[in-house]
């Protein structure tokens, strides 16, 4: 059995609208001095290039969802000891405004968000939310990863639901 198990989400664009402000700051700051300038656009094109992923440790039984930025991957490790079960859920928000006064070219339609949501349950049964995965395939890789780890309950609620709603 391999000591690490590693999935990338690849790039979320999670941080696209701080990327764009702080590439239009070092415009402005262009003003004062060009160095800030290339310094503030490398930490803004450094936004758009934020790359997502899990990491799972079968040796020390740990877990995090972790980010890289500019090289530097960061996150924090959780001891799986700590949790009782490893739940995967569906999630849509809906998003958009319910009266309109536009035209309706211009409206904002009605829109959801869908996400699949790994939670860690703890002993005393309070979730932490590891990491909300765009996509169902690759939540579904890292908990059938978890099902390694002894003393860890699995629970698959998102494909129960898919498959529900296929019947």
């Amino acid at each position: 059995m391999p000591e690490q198990f590693k999935i990338e989400e690849g790039k979320t664009y999670e941080y696209v609208v701080h990327g764009s402000v702080l590439i239009l700051l070092g415009f402005i700051l262009f003003s004062v001095h060009w160095i800030f300038t290339i310094f503030v656009v490398i930490l803004g094109i450094g936004m758009f290039l934020i790359k997502t992923g899990v990491e799972i440790n079968y040796e020390t039984k740990s877990i995090r969802k972790y980010t890289v930025f500019l090289g530097l991957k960061v996150g924090t490790w959780y001891n799986l000891n700590n949790y009782q079960a490893a739940e995967l859920r569906y999630n849509s928000q809906r998003i958009g405004a319910q009266k309109v006064y536009w035209s309706s070219y211009f409206s904002p339609k009605p829109r959801s968000t869908d996400t699949y949501d790994l939670l860690l349950i703890d002993k005393q049964g309070k979730p932490l939310l590891l990491n909300p995965f765009l996509k169902f395939s690759i939540g579904n890789k890292t908990l059938e990863a978890l099902k390694k780890i002894k003393g860890l309950a699995n629970r698959n609620f998102a494909a129960e639901r898919l498959a529900n709603q296929k019947k």
